[in-house]
């Protein structure tokens, strides 16, 4: 893949109410896609792994851009309850309510970030990222806010190899990583 989505999937800036673009219980594989305007009242604005308790999925993302997406509750771009890698992909200006502005990962979820972008992203706790175990390698975590704790990242546990976090902030803590556990 050349890193260039080939296929959108947009709410309407007209439509009315809740929208989530992709709800799933199965492993899933994206790539080449933009997903934008996203909205839900649960977990995962765009996308959400979640509806099923007793699997957990996997979610592999590859040069996807995930931008404008928003949650009521945790994950305002991706809610996942398995593992979630992403590969080569942006996500940007997503926002929840309470955890994740872009990926929130529940239970024993992982998270695995790798060559991808995370910027403009917010929520109350991990503006970018609110997982158990995050791994970020080759990445950039910029801009992000959390209006309680972990800016850019809130994990038990974080690894972070050759990536750039930087201007990202939180009221309560942490404002780049914040480390739980």
């Amino acid at each position: 893949a050349n890193g260039v989505p080939v296929v959108t999937i947009e709410r309407s800036p007209y439509a009315n109410g809740l929208f989530r673009l992709i709800d799933t219980s199965q492993n899933l594989h994206l790539d080449r896609l933009t997903l934008s305007g996203g909205w839900a009242s649960g977990s995962g604005g765009a996308v959400s792994t979640m509806s099923n308790p007793n699997v957990s999925p996997l979610l592999t993302l590859t040069d996807v851009v995930l931008s404008g997406n928003r949650s009521d509750s945790d994950g305002g771009a991706i809610a996942s309850s398995g593992v979630l890698f992403v590969n080569g992909s942006r996500l940007r200006a997503n926002q929840a309510s309470t955890r994740g502005g872009a990926i929130f990962a529940g239970g024993l979820a992982n998270v695995a970030i790798d060559h991808s972008f995370l910027y403009g992203n917010s929520a109350g706790s991990g503006g970018a990222i609110f997982a158990g175990s995050i791994l970020v390698t080759n990445s950039a975590i910029h801009g992000n806010a959390a209006s309680f704790e972990g800016g850019g990242l809130r994990g038990g546990s974080v690894t972070v190899i050759d990536s750039d976090i930087v201007d990202n902030s939180a009221v309560g803590g942490g404002g780049g990583i914040y480390g739980y556990g």
